[in-house]
């Protein structure tokens, strides 16, 4: 039982989350919302603050796009081209 109860408390306390949100405004210009936070205070927190961000981003005429695709990292850059002749 003891066993039980401290494994529900370490759960408990290690609780996690991480939202991440992208927002246009009609001209095109973007903010992002981004919060992260763990454990039984911070998560909580955290969700209030994206919450909060989104609400503010609203307020100032951002909205999600239609269709908003999740978030992915850029292409790697182009690789160099390769030196002139008399430099080699």
């Amino acid at each position: 039982m003891r066993v039980l109860v401290l494994t529900m408390a370490a759960l408990m306390l290690t609780a996690c989350v991480s939202q991440d949100a992208v927002l246009v405004n009609e001209r095109g210009q973007a903010v992002r919302c981004r919060n992260s936070g763990w454990g039984y205070i911070g998560a909580p927190v955290a969700m209030s603050q994206q919450k909060a961000c989104m609400k503010n981003a609203q307020a100032q005429g951002y909205r999600v796009p239609a269709g908003n695709a999740p978030l992915q990292d850029p292409p790697p850059p182009a690789p160099a081209p390769p030196a002139p002749d008399h430099i080699r």
